[in-house]
């Protein structure tokens, strides 16, 4: 098994040898830092102090296409989003490195934030803050139209005649009883304004 001091020191190599393109190497350290960050009893985790960081295995990982290294790091932003942690230092490596699934979990998990925080966290870009408010209008706007008009509903083939008017009544009954709040899936509503909150935050 690696040693735990050794993170950080095929952390190194690994960069070295694939910036001069030692290959085998290369290979060897990246096989062995994978090892170390992902089998069933690592020898490493992505929180130690004395460690490369979160940030560091995820360039690394993806400079070097690293497939199942990168999907290990990949899996603890995920965590982290989901704790409501660097939600900003996500957004933004998602962004450079162009890693769509994390991006979008990102830009969600941002967006539940409110406009508070995304105007006050430094990390976030202007062009970032400027997605972020113009999704949360789309959304918003979205949300509107569907207060009037239910998504259409697709039938089954061996849904006929009399049986189809049924499930649409059905359909509009069960989207009615949604909207009033009654199943508890209505967004929020923001205080006196009345204006829906899609986010479940008023900002």
């Amino acid at each position: 098994m690696i040693a735990k001091a050794n993170s950080l020191q095929l952390f190194h190599l690994s960069r070295i040898t694939h910036k001069y393109q030692f290959r085998s190497i290369e290979t060897w350290a990246l096989n062995a830092l994978t090892t170390c960050y992902t089998r069933p009893i690592p020898a490493a985790t992505f929180d130690e102090a004395d460690g490369p960081s979160l940030l560091q295995i995820t360039e690394l990982a993806a400079l070097c296409e690293q497939c199942e290294f990168l999907d290990a790091a990949i899996m603890r932003w995920k965590r982290l989003l989901g704790e409501g942690k660097d939600v900003a230092l996500a957004l933004g490596i998602s962004e450079r490195l162009n890693l769509r699934g994390l991006l979008g979990l990102s830009y969600h998990s941002m967006l539940l934030k409110g406009r508070d925080k995304w105007e006050a966290d430094p990390l976030l870009t202007r062009s970032q803050r400027n997605r972020l408010l113009s999704g949360h209008y789309a959304l918003d706007r979205l949300w509107e139209r569907l207060l009037n008009k239910p998504p259409m509903l697709t039938h089954s083939t061996r849904c006929t005649g009399g049986s189809t008017v049924r499930c649409n009544q059905a359909w509009g009954a069960l989207w009615k009883s949604t909207l009033d709040g009654e199943a508890g899936l209505a967004p929020a509503i923001c205080g006196c304004a009345g204006q829906v909150d899609v986010g479940g935050k008023c900002n």
